[in-house]
């Protein structure tokens, strides 16, 4: 039996530098008409068992009848074993949807984008649910994806790695309603439990469901939300996290996000940012209480950025973002490191 190493047991949790510079947890947005041969044939058959279910289960919603068949089919192909075998042996890992389809391989990120790319064919509305764990240190971070899609009038939460919806009452709860509840959801988890990656990580002592209640995680819906950083000495350095600021994305479940940059050791007045991509415009816009400094994203250089601030930040949480006048446009930076000095 393929037993995973430590090293290699992070890589379904850790989905954050698969990305690059827009796309922060390995999610590509391929849209529909781009599909190869592989995702044809996949949303073919899907397709096709959509219509045979339809046959035998009519209490179901159509929404909630694709969402399931697309979920398990995406999980049956799409092995995080693979991937990790792939990866010890040195050879090429997929980065495209057309590539995990064909070479049968991916993790989290990779199963979740090959879900959104084949959603939109099928006229799901769908978008996806970021999980970033916090340790004891930010070596040991870990991240984990899901998605949501909408349906009856709420969005449903659905997590394609380890097959798994929470219903209660007869109702597909979201990510909202299933952290409320806590570790009381665990109870309501509808899971494949059969699934060969699934069975290897119980059998390890690892815990799939480990977002449900989690006691220090940061989740973004749409990749909209805050994501707090933890220093090493004064360094922010995101580690198996998004490791940008600001909206890249236009999809309208979309959204920006900002970053919290907990306990600043010690009263400053500058700071420094290395910065390795702009893409728009807006300015970035860092805040502690009543205490805010601007300067637009588009005069920021690549490389390290300094910065002398006109009064003093003290010790404490400090918040970033980017702000724009019309909400809906394009602006976000990528960068490595913060320092305060």
């Amino acid at each position: 039996m393929f037993v995973i190493s430590w090293r290699l047991k992070e890589f379904c949790l850790f989905a954050g530098v698969l990305t690059g510079l827009i796309l922060p947890i390995g999610i590509s947005e391929v849209k529909s008409s781009e599909l190869g041969k592989y995702g044809r044939e996949l949303l073919a058959s899907v397709n096709q068992r959509v219509e045979q279910r339809k046959v035998v289960d009519s209490s179901s919603s159509v929404e909630f009848v694709k969402t399931s068949i697309l979920m398990n089919q995406i999980q049956s192909i799409v092995s995080p074993r693979k991937y990790s075998e792939l990866s010890a042996s040195g050879k090429g890992l997929p980065v495209t949807v057309e590539d995990c389809l064909e070479s049968k391989a991916g993790i989290c990120g990779n199963q979740v984008a090959c879900f959104l790319a084949l959603a939109e064919h099928l006229k799901l509305r769908a978008r996806p649910v970021e999980f970033y764990l916090h340790g004891d240190e930010p070596s040991v971070n870990s991240s984990h994806i899901g998605v949501e899609v909408q349906f009856s009038g709420d969005w449903r939460f659905f997590d394609i790695t380890w097959g798994t919806f929470f219903r209660r009452k007869g109702n597909i709860l979201s990510i909202s309603q299933v952290l409320k509840m806590g570790t009381d959801a665990r109870r309501w988890a509808i899971t494949n439990e059969l699934d060969q990656w699934y069975l290897h990580w119980k059998n390890a002592g690892l815990d799939p469901l480990v977002y449900v209640d989690h006691p220090r995680m940061d989740m973004l819906r749409g990749r909209q939300g805050n994501i707090r950083i933890f220093p090493v000495d004064s360094n922010y350095t995101p580690v198996h996290q998004p490791a940008y600021v600001g909206l890249n994305s236009l999809h309208k479940d979309y959204g920006p996000l900002g970053i919290t940059l907990k306990d600043v050791p010690f009263a400053s007045m500058g700071f420094a940012m290395e910065v390795t991509g702009v893409a728009g415009a807006g300015v970035l816009v860092i805040a502690q209480k009543d205490k805010v400094y601007r300067v637009k994203i588009e005069s920021l250089k690549i490389g390290n950025n300094k910065f002398e601030l006109p009064f003093q930040f003290h010790a404490g949480d400090i918040k970033i973002a980017i702000q724009q006048r019309n909400p809906r446009r394009i602006g976000y930076l990528v960068y490595s490191t913060i320092e305060f000095q």
